[in-house]
């Protein structure tokens, strides 16, 4: 029970305005570089493609809504690859977001929320919807890559099943 309270404890605190910034919980929550610990994305669970993290960086509003800069970071063949884009907040005040990429990836769009959390912000979950090259799919995301199979499971025990239509591994 404990990390669907936490949900309600950042979404609350994002609408409550209990900081200076409406936004500035949910920079707080997605900052930084997160490692994929947990999925059930074809991509990520192709040998080939290894060692998945993203990073969020720049943020700033614009109209209203949070925008951030996005950063996915893997390993194919033992060779570094990026995906840039960009992610626009769907809706004031809530987490839910639209990634566009960059460049020629500026043909593709994903919509994306975050669903989970613990209130130490030391992992996330993250729910995108499908594609046109993509299908929908969790990924469990942590600061550290060490984040244990046991709390892994347990987070995903906790998750609301309409999130979840194929099984989700842990990453190695």
């Amino acid at each position: 029970m404990r990390y669907l309270l936490v949900i309600s404890f950042f979404v609350a605190s994002v609408v409550n305005g209990q900081s200076d910034s409406k936004y500035k919980y949910s920079k707080a929550l997605l900052e930084g570089k997160w490692y994929v610990v947990a999925t059930n994305f074809p991509m990520w669970l192709d040998k080939k493609n290894t060692d998945p993290n993203f990073n969020y960086t720049n943020f700033r509003e614009k109209k209203g809504k949070l925008i951030f800069d996005d950063c996915v970071m893997y390993s194919k063949n033992k060779s570094p690859k990026k995906i840039k884009g960009k992610d626009k907040q769907k809706h004031s005040d809530e987490l839910k977001f639209a990634w566009r990429g960059k460049g020629l990836l500026a043909l593709f769009k994903s919509n994306w929320r975050v669903i989970a959390s613990d209130k130490e912000g030391r992992w996330i979950v993250i729910y995108s919807t499908k594609t046109l090259v993509s299908p929908e799919g969790v990924d469990v995301i942590a600061r550290k890559k060490d984040l244990s199979e046991k709390e892994i499971h347990s987070i995903l025990a906790h998750l609301d099943k309409k999130y979840i239509k194929k099984p989700i591994q842990v990453l190695q």
